[in-house]
């Protein structure tokens, strides 16, 4: 099945993802297939299980294929609508790792990705709509007032495929219900029956997202997938010991030697003073400084950033468990329940 869902592809396209990844992942499997055939999918999986690229992979494929036979005209292809602004750009810059990585031919045009939210510039709204982009970023509410627009209208009447992501957080809210207005509102002005790609985290009754996200029939991409946790009781010293160090010193140490092993770490906090302090600790045991504070304090050497990332969160206590064992996480993170009670990996 691996091997016959990489046919898919062009021959650049299969190579650059073998090289980068490997082999994809069951529910990108699945996805492909449905996709390749102009279904309407819903893409139902835990985070790290490679979502994101089994929406994008077969489009950016076609977009370079056109590109290389000298068809691919300057006008938007796909939308990608998704409820966090944060999140959008993320997107974006996740899309630069294909976009830049599939070998091209010589002279080649390049696929255009851009985002448009309620941040974007003025000058760069009035560009898109001289010079559309061949994917769009964006969340529904600017999707919704591109459409009361004319310049919006002229660059959305072009677009053949759309993805809606997060579709968990939007399914039973006012917000997702307009939504799913502004993509019927799109097919009117378009023209054209557009193909929906929904992207959703583990969600349930799968059936009823996947009606809503479109009204015929949305092929489910859900396969059972197994998520590898490892859960350790892990203490600071013996019972009963004396501390020499207050407690967070102690528990920064062990987070620390946690970032120095993978290349993310989050932690949660029964407190909200722990996170602050711990980050610290971390920070100043992997010595480094920020450019402001080394030129500040005329620091001869200033350390590069760690080639890890830290986030904290702070939680209730009693939620510690249910978020260690039941929140997805991507593959080389370490997740830590503080101070010291769980740790998953």
């Amino acid at each position: 099945m691996q091997k016959h869902v990489m046919k898919l592809f062009s021959q650049p396209t299969a190579d650059w993802f073998s090289d980068t990844f490997g082999m994809p992942t069951r529910v990108q499997e699945e996805a492909w297939a449905a996709i390749a055939k102009d279904k309407d999918v819903l893409v139902s999986a835990p985070t790290g299980t490679g979502k994101t690229l089994s929406a994008f992979l077969i489009f950016i494929d076609r977009l370079n294929a056109l590109a290389a036979g000298g068809d691919l005209k300057e006008e938007l292809y796909l939308l990608y609508v998704s409820p966090l602004k944060s999140l959008a750009g993320d997107i974006r810059e996740n899309l630069r790792r294909p976009l830049d990585g599939i070998p091209k031919k010589a002279g080649q045009p390049e696929i255009v990705a851009a985002m448009r939210t309620g941040d974007t510039p003025q000058k760069e709204r009035q560009r898109m709509i001289k010079h559309p982009p061949h994917i769009l970023i964006t969340t529904p509410e600017s999707l919704y007032l591109m459409l009361t627009s004319k310049g919006g209208q002229e660059i959305l009447r072009t677009v053949r495929a759309v993805i809606l992501d997060e579709l968990h957080a939007m399914i039973d809210t006012k917000r997702g219900a307009h939504l799913m207005l502004s993509i019927a509102r799109l097919e009117k002005l378009s023209g054209r029956k557009l193909q929906r790609i929904g992207l959703s985290a583990t969600i349930e009754p799968l059936e009823l997202a996947a009606e809503y996200l479109s009204p015929e029939s949305a092929v489910i991409a859900a396969p059972p997938m197994k998520k590898q946790v490892k859960i350790e009781i892990v203490g600071t010293v013996p019972f009963g010991e004396k501390r020499k160090d207050p407690l967070w010193e102690e528990l920064a140490k062990i987070v620390y030697e946690q970032c120095l092993s993978y290349k993310s770490v989050i932690a949660f906090s029964e407190g909200r003073t722990l996170p602050g302090s711990i980050t610290a600790a971390c920070q100043k045991n992997s010595g480094w400084k920020r450019k402001r504070r080394c030129e500040r304090e005329n620091s001869a050497f200033c350390a590069p950033p760690p080639p890890w990332s830290l986030g904290l969160m702070s939680v209730k206590s009693t939620a510690f468990s249910r978020l260690a064992v039941r929140a997805p996480y991507p593959a080389q993170c370490s997740v830590w329940a503080v101070p010291g009670i769980i740790r998953a990996r």
